[in-house]
């Protein structure tokens, strides 16, 4: 078992210490592990990705002056036709039950 661990351990090194080309011939190091890039670090602030936190009627912190609004317009439709889709879907893979 020791011997696995130890040639999984340097097969690991091995591929970290070799060098990667990237198309614009600069020369880098390769990710752990392989095949998942590094985290994006934003420059500042402006560079965050913005969440949107939701329920079926109201939208919270949409924007830096309002803490909720009343679900209106495209924000208010994805919601109803995501809504419409999840209840189709569920009709006709038979989860729902008839009266």
């Amino acid at each position: 078992m020791e011997r696995v661990e130890g040639e999984i351990s340097r097969l690991r090194q091995a591929v970290l210490d070799t060098p990667v080309v990237l198309p614009d011939n600069k020369t880098d190091r390769v990710s752990w592990p392989i095949g998942v890039p590094p985290a994006n670090k934003p420059a500042n602030r402006f560079d965050l990705l913005r969440w949107d936190y939701f329920t079926m009627k109201h939208i919270y912190l949409k924007s830096d002056f309002n803490n909720i609004e009343e679900l209106s317009g495209a924000d208010l439709l994805d919601i109803q036709v995501g809504n419409m889709m999840q209840c189709g879907s569920e009709h006709t893979l038979g989860t729902t039950t008839s009266h």
